[in-house]
């Protein structure tokens, strides 16, 4: 069993409250002059649509206004595949369409599919470089696109994918330690995300922590696993074939794991 590191308190209330870390920390830069990938946006949904778009109450609705709503991140467009939804779906997405000058492409499956086969059908149907695969009920900070696109730009070909951290359910971050985030260990059969854990050793001293020194965008850490919210290049997508799509059950849980797998055995990192 791997230990937890001992947390060190004053240093988890210091980085919670270090100006660096704050959403709107990012508004004094100009981010129009960094050249960035164009990515397209992924959505599989299903029934998340249970009212009309004039009541605002729609999981799917707030992830697009949460995209919509990022700043200067390469945003091309937004593909959603809808797997045979029942609900207002379509109303929703056509009431954005009509509001948004981001394109947004609809594809909508005659049956239930999954998760899996929808996925590979809307890249197939993506125009850009780069996608990200989000789920329907995401909402997400104004720079999350930014930061992901601007880090996998700065490394190297080979990192396949970046996953980005999801601070579900929390206000603030977990605190845990490095190596126990995003674990795949098929001979001890442990696959875990704690992607929502803000590594320990980042804390004890952030300013050694930065990609970049001047937007200071905390360095990305390597990790085995993946989950559901990351961007990747379309070609290293097509090079390994995409999603399993040979799981008996629809939504496949770890569909990305099996993707993570698949990226491991072409030599790629994540």
């Amino acid at each position: 069993m791997m230990k937890k590191q001992k947390i060190n308190l004053r240093n988890q209330e210091s980085i919670l409250k270090d100006k660096r870390l704050q959403p709107s920390y990012l508004d004094a830069f100009d981010l129009s002059q960094y050249d960035l990938s164009d990515v397209s946006v992924i959505i599989p949904t299903f029934n998340r649509c249970p009212h009309t778009p004039e009541e605002d109450s729609n999981p799917l609705g707030w992830c697009l206004e949460s995209l919509l709503a990022q700043k200067s991140g390469g945003l091309a467009e937004i593909v959603i595949i809808d797997d045979a939804s029942t609900d207002y779906t379509r109303n929703v997405v056509e009431y954005f369409q009509s509001n948004s000058d981001t394109p947004i492409i609809y594809l909508k499956n005659s049956e239930n599919e999954g998760s899996s086969v929808s996925r590979n059908l809307a890249v197939e149907s993506s125009n850009s470089d780069c996608v990200m695969f989000v789920d329907d009920d995401c909402v997400f900070s104004r720079y999350m696109l930014f930061g992901a696109n601007f880090t996998l730009n700065k490394l190297d070909e080979n990192v396949a994918a970046l996953h980005l951290p999801v601070y579900h359910r929390r206000t603030v971050p977990a605190f845990v330690g490095l190596e126990e985030i995003g674990i795949l260990d098929l001979e001890e059969g442990i696959m875990t995300g704690n992607y929502d854990g803000f590594p320990i050793e980042f804390a004890e001293d952030l300013d050694k922590s930065f990609l970049d020194e001047g937007l200071k965008v905390v360095k990305p850490i390597e990790i085995k696993n993946l989950g559901g919210v990351f961007l990747t290049r379309k070609k290293v997508f097509q090079n390994v074939n995409g999603f399993p799509e040979f799981f008996t059950w629809k939504n496949a849980y770890r569909e990305e794991t099996e993707f993570a797998l698949r990226l491991h055995k072409k030599g790629y990192k994540i």
